[in-house]
């Protein structure tokens, strides 16, 4: 909520972040009273000795002096968005920036007023297909857009070319799959071709030995989604073969080479290792085991 730059990405994950909390808001009006309640603290945690003064001598006597003052942070700089109206309101003034940065061709730049960029303006199509997820509204119009830039990018500037080159299909894999995350074809879907959208996939699965276990789990959902079930879980059972099991850790791998890639990322790793999990329905033991793995490694 607070990144000290206003570029594209950073305003879209607060769109996102004040999107699913103010939804949660208009879903569950029981959560919002409670959470307008909190709202009311002055500090970003709830004081060890507010509730009892008594407290104040033990509290001298601990190492938690500062965390029990209700955190370090002055309370300028902490954005209240457990205020509903705060959060919708800084969910307004997001998405208006987002829109007045797309450019006439439907991308998004890195920073507003610079040229398209299509990673970014494919990262903000994944981005609305998880603000959907949660019941956010996105504008579909611009939605639309991005993935009419994304399509010529497509076929003008050569993502064909990986094609006959039989590379780039890691683009090709999250592109497909970021296709895939949406509710109907009203999104874009429909501005891709079901050929182009195949012969995508077709040279992705080809070369799904050489992904990483994060782009397999792209891959066996998007398999899964085109109703190739078959070659979901060849793909995806290749991830959960390296995997290891312990009452004391739960279900989890061996942290990835050069893990601070996104693509490598133990815990982002793990978690949509869950996700994949859940949707193609199988091994409940080891869906509790990632759960558990989550648990203890959270941060």
């Amino acid at each position: 909520m607070n990144y000290p730059y206003e570029c594209i990405e950073q305003t879209l994950n607060r769109f996102v972040s004040t999107g699913i909390l103010t939804s949660l808001f208009k879903k569950f009006p029981a959560i919002e009273k409670v959470s307008k309640d909190l709202s009311i603290r002055q500090t970003q945690f709830e004081r060890f000795d507010g509730v009892d003064a008594n407290r104040k001598m033990a509290l001298e006597e601990t190492p938690w002096l500062n965390q029990a003052k209700g955190g370090r942070e002055p309370s300028d700089v902490l954005i209240n968005v457990l205020d509903s109206k705060i959060a919708a309101q800084d969910r307004s003034e997001s998405i208006s920036k987002l829109e007045k940065a797309q450019t006439s061709l439907g991308g998004f730049p890195w920073f507003s007023g610079g040229p398209p960029s299509p990673t970014m303006t494919l990262y903000r199509c994944l981005r609305f297909s998880k603000a959907l997820e949660f019941g956010v509204d996105v504008p579909k119009a611009i939605v639309q857009k991005a993935w009419s830039y994304l399509h010529r990018h497509y076929l003008d500037d050569g993502v064909r070319q990986c094609l006959k080159g039989d590379s780039c299909w890691q683009f090709l894999t999250f592109l497909n799959y970021v296709l895939s995350n949406y509710p109907d074809q009203d999104w874009g879907q429909k501005i891709f071709t079901e050929n182009e959208r195949k012969a995508m996939l077709d040279l992705s699965f080809e070369h799904w030995r050489e992904h990483s276990p994060y782009l397999k789990g792209y891959l066996a959902l998007t398999l899964q989604r085109a109703r190739r079930q078959k070659d979901a879980l060849l793909v995806w059972q290749s991830v959960m073969d390296s995997a290891k099991y312990s009452e004391e850790e739960g279900t989890h791998w061996a942290r990835e080479d050069r893990s601070w890639l996104w693509y490598n990322d133990t815990i982002e790793t793990h978690a949509f290792a869950l996700r994949t999990l859940m949707e193609l329905g199988i091994d409940k033991i080891k869906q509790e085991g990632l759960v558990q793995w989550l648990f203890l490694n959270k941060s």
